[in-house]
Formats: structure tokens, C-alpha cells, sequence
């Protein structure tokens, strides 16, 4: 990522294209961190207040492309790993219960992405890198309606990727430690809510 910063810093005028273009190869699970051109972008522009309209809407139109990119090659892989499962499923008893159940799981993931869509676009932007291209992955894969997921995902975006960008531009350094602090307590929050609502689901089911 050093080398990325430098060399963003070394061609100020075409920084917006070069950071547009990271975020959207960073969308294909390219181990580019959002967050830290996020934050590079804004200390440019507080360093050159003239590019700050470009650099802002390179990070958010940038963010906004890459979770495309991972929603559709979610819906792409789909049917791959569908007919997989169901080719395999017809060899053995095994492989046909393994296609059950994925077919359970999928459609665990659909349920709770329809009915809680806001929770996982939204909040779920707070993520680290890996697990929030998953995310996107996974709502593609289930083919959530893309203009739901177009919705939802103009606010994550915005109160994510835009929010950051204007601390740290507005804040500085100090900001970035405020922001971190609030990431992994919405990390938390959110790993202890899924696990709490996995248990009390398993707790309903069991008294049926």
C-alpha cells in the first residue's frame, strides 16, 4: 500500500483516475485496502483543496463500482456452483445430501438478506475488507434484486466511505483513530447480534 500512496502523490493529476480505478479492482477481491486510499485521498485533499471535489468523488464513485463488481461476480459464480453441486449429487447418496444442504444454506442467506437487507448493506460496509467483498458476494450470489441492492448500497457507501473521507479531510490524523475505535465496536456489535440471533432461532426451533 506504500508503494500505491507514493505513487498516487507522485501524479497528483491523475490521482482521482488512480484511485477510481484501485477501488473498482479492489471489488474483485484484489488485497487492496478501501480504506487506507480512503484515507489517503482525503489527506491529499486537505493538502490541495482544490482536488478535493475530484479525490471525494473518485473514493465514493470508486467504492461504489468495486461493490458492484463483487455483487456481480457473485451472480456469475452462482450458477457455476450450482450445476457443480448438482452434477455431483447424482453419483452417490452422500453428494446428494450435500447438495441439500447447500441448497439450505443459500437459502438461510437469501431469507436473511431480504428481510434484513439494511443490517448486511449498511452496517455491514463497517466490515474489514475481505468479509465486506464477501458480503456483497454473497447477496449477489443469492440474487438479491439488483435495484434493492442499488438502494441499500448508495447509503452504505455514503454513510461509510463518505463519512471517513470527510473526517479525516476535516480532522486529520486524530480522526483515524476515532474512526478505528468505532469500526471494531460495530465489528463487535455485529458478531455478538448474529450470534445472539443464531441462538435464539435454535432456541424457538427446539421448542416447536
Amino acid at each position: 500500500m506504500e508503494g500505491i500512496e507514493l505513487l498516487i502523490q507522485s501524479h497528483m493529476t491523475l490521482a482521482p483516475y488512480l484511485i477510481f480505478v484501485l477501488l473498482l479492482i479492489a471489488g474483485a477481491n484484489v488485497p487492496i485496502s478501501e480504506d487506507l486510499l480512503n484515507i489517503a485521498a482525503a489527506s491529499l485533499a486537505a493538502a490541495h483543496p482544490e482536488m478535493t471535489l475530484q479525490l471525494a468523488s473518485a473514493v465514493l464513485l470508486g467504492a461504489y463500482a468495486g461493490d458492484q463488481v463483487s455483487y456481480w461476480f457473485g451472480r456469475v459464480i452462482e450458477p457455476v456452483i450450482e450445476n457443480r453441486f448438482y452434477r455431483r449429487s447424482q453419483y452417490s447418496p452422500s453428494r446428494e445430501r450435500h447438495y441439500i444442504r447447500y441448497h439450505r444454506r443459500r437459502s438461510w442467506i437469501k431469507d436473511h438478506s431480504q428481510r434484513h437487507p439494511a443490517l448486511l448493506l449498511i452496517v455491514g460496509r463497517y466490515l474489514p475488507f475481505g468479509f465486506r467483498n464477501i458480503l456483497h458476494m454473497s447477496v449477489g450470489f443469492v440474487r438479491i434484486p439488483y435495484i434493492t441492492y442499488l438502494l441499500y448500497d448508495i447509503l452504505g457507501v455514503a454513510l461509510t466511505t463518505g463519512l471517513l473521507f470527510f473526517t479525516v479531510h476535516h480532522y486529520g490524523s486524530t480522526a483515524t483513530s476515532v474512526l478505528g475505535v468505532f469500526k471494531y465496536s460495530v465489528i463487535i456489535f455485529v458478531v455478538l447480534g448474529t450470534f445472539g440471533y443464531i441462538i435464539w432461532q435454535k432456541a424457538m426451533k427446539s421448542q416447536e
